[in-house]
């Protein structure tokens, strides 16, 4: 998987033998944001996260998809 990400991602250290992934347990959120689709378009700014939804990795997902939609659209604008 290492290696796909590397060539995609041009920076991604090559020879990688193995990563590190944890969870934060402190990364729950009492709200949530008021928009799941977070942009600044004057600055080229986007975020998403499962905080913009919930707390849930599905949470994530769906934001990052919402995301990906709405830049999508906007770019069709121009």
């Amino acid at each position: 998987m290492l290696d796909s990400l590397a060539r995609l991602l041009p920076g991604v250290p090559e020879g990688v033998l193995s990563a590190n992934v944890h969870r934060w347990k402190f990364a729950n959120v009492q709200t949530v944001s008021e928009s799941d689709v977070l942009m600044d378009l004057e600055n080229g700014l986007a975020a998403c996260g499962d905080w913009t939804i919930g707390n849930r990795v599905e949470a994530a997902f769906l934001s990052a998809t919402r995301l990906s939609k709405a830049i999508g659209e906007r770019l069709w604008q121009t």
